[in-house]
């Protein structure tokens, strides 16, 4: 199925988005059917794992454009609002985090060590420094010091809100 979603504005343009969605999964795309990459905010949502378009559509509804404006929403209201768990929306402001602190290669690397979110990345700087050597290396060769990015990371109010709502959900 192809849908057009409302148009936003990225660059100074204004964009009119196509979406194809098939089991679940959303593909953007222009309106020849090719796929097509843009630099925005919606496009970042999409990217998250599990998002479904009746769930960016509701977003999009509720204002929530771009991951810092999602992370700096209520998990709880979302979850509301958008019909699903609790646990899955407190999974995209975590997600959403990630867009906050890293560019999308270095999320990408993240997630082949199967980081999805903040609290994934804080548990594995938890660990033992030889057991995070490779993706310390990995992320050094995008010039990102997980330390550094840790510290700044757990100094945020909000991811300390968050761990805690998900150890509470």
């Amino acid at each position: 199925m192809i849908t057009q979603l409302l148009p936003f504005q990225a660059g100074g343009k204004v964009f009119s988005v196509w979406v194809a969605e098939r089991a679940g999964w959303l593909t953007f795309v222009d309106e020849s059917l090719v796929k097509m990459y843009l630099k925005g905010p919606l496009p970042e949502l999409a990217q998250m794992e599990g998002m479904q378009l009746s769930i960016l559509r509701r977003l999009w509804q509720l204002g929530i454009l771009s991951p810092n404006s999602l992370t700096a929403s209520d998990p709880i209201e979302i979850a509301r609002a958008c019909g699903i768990p609790v646990v899955t929306a407190i999974d995209f402001v975590d997600q959403a985090f990630l867009f906050l602190y890293f560019k999308e290669e270095v999320i990408a690397l993240l997630r082949r060590y199967g980081i999805r979110g903040v609290s994934n990345l804080l548990s594995a700087a938890a660990t033992p420094p030889e057991d995070r050597m490779e993706l310390q290396a990995s992320l050094r060769s995008h010039n990102v010091e997980l330390v550094e990015q840790i510290d700044v990371i757990k100094a945020n109010p909000h991811v300390i809100q968050l761990q805690s709502l998900r150890e509470t959900a």
